[in-house]
């Protein structure tokens, strides 16, 4: 059997201790439970800044090919990520696997209008 984890996050968390901050942490706890992938976001992305969160969890597991780097995203794509394509380009030339939105901590809707 196969396992996926798609709820992982690595990182610094200020209100208290999240069990892996570096990549490598992650991986070898991977390796003794026989999880073959993990989806990963970093914790920077959803507490700080999503832009330079995001570039940091990609430089992160660089070399880590059964950790897939998740991007968080809000709807400021223009001021925060530099628009459209730039996010395209991004998603594309990192190999990221997923997108999550914090909408109650970012402060918007996942109303069709907003998103």
């Amino acid at each position: 059997m196969k396992f996926i984890d798609i709820n992982c996050m690595i990182g610094e968390y200020p209100f208290g201790n999240l069990r892996f901050k570096r990549a490598d942490e992650l991986q070898n706890e991977m390796s003794r439970l026989n999880i073959e992938k993990a989806f990963a976001v970093e914790a920077d992305s959803w507490l700080r800044d999503p832009f330079e969160g995001n570039k940091f969890l990609v430089k992160k597991v660089e070399d880590i090919k059964n950790i897939i780097p998740v991007m968080v995203m809000t709807p400021l794509v223009d001021q925060e990520f530099n628009g459209e394509e730039s996010v395209k380009e991004f998603i594309k030339n990192n190999q990221i696997g997923a997108v999550r939105l914090f909408h109650a901590d970012h402060n918007f809707t996942l109303k069709v209008w907003n998103v």
